[in-house]
């Protein structure tokens, strides 16, 4: 949402040994009527109530217009930042505890601030806090949320690195080994 900045940026991964406790990372996201247009056709819900009562017809005089920002829209800023940024690639969110303390309206630009908290470092899971504060309106904590990452270890991320690498191998040198049997799709190669 916002002005998609977020879409210019590198993914970055933080190897599970290197995040300490008290880290942080922060992410500023506007919520504007097109976006949420745009959420409403992605997902199909489209719940009119989501750009206010002038969408529904009802709106009276002296009544407030704004739509509320959809949860799921919400929540998606948490999941996009663990997978892209904080910690990153290669973690996984596995649980997810939220609460809003109050409706974010439409047009709001909410300033979600990470921290790590707590490792499990036998699971290497991480634990993370994360508040929301309403940049137009001054309301603090407008969101509260606890996420457990899993994250990947060294020996996973080595592996995943190596796999990487040879899936990009000069698909001409398997040509040029007379050796080399390929069989069906699905199935191993192997070597006479």
């Amino acid at each position: 949402m916002s002005d998609k900045s977020y879409l210019n940026t590198k993914p970055i991964t933080k190897a599970f040994d290197t995040i300490e406790i008290g880290d942080t990372f922060s992410v500023t996201e506007s919520f504007r009527p097109q976006d949420i247009l745009q959420y409403m056709g992605v997902t199909g819900d489209t719940n009119p109530r989501y750009l206010g009562p002038v969408a529904t017809g009802e709106a009276r005089v002296g009544e407030a217009t704004i739509g509320a920002v959809p949860v799921i829209a919400l929540l998606g800023v948490l999941t996009r930042t663990v997978s892209m940024h904080f910690p990153g690639l290669d973690s996984t969110l596995v649980e997810l505890n939220f609460s809003q303390s109050e409706r974010v309206p439409v047009g709001s630009t909410l300033t979600y601030n990470f921290e790590a908290i707590r490792k499990e470092t036998w699971k290497n899971l991480l634990l993370i806090h994360v508040t929301a504060n309403n940049e137009k309106t001054g309301e603090q904590n407008v969101l509260d949320a606890m996420l457990t990452v899993l994250m990947l270890d060294e020996a996973e991320e080595e592996a995943k690195a190596s796999d990487e690498e040879n899936r990009f191998e000069d698909p001409s040198s398997q040509l040029d080994n007379p050796n080399r049997t390929m069989y069906e799709e699905g199935s191993e190669d192997i070597e006479h």
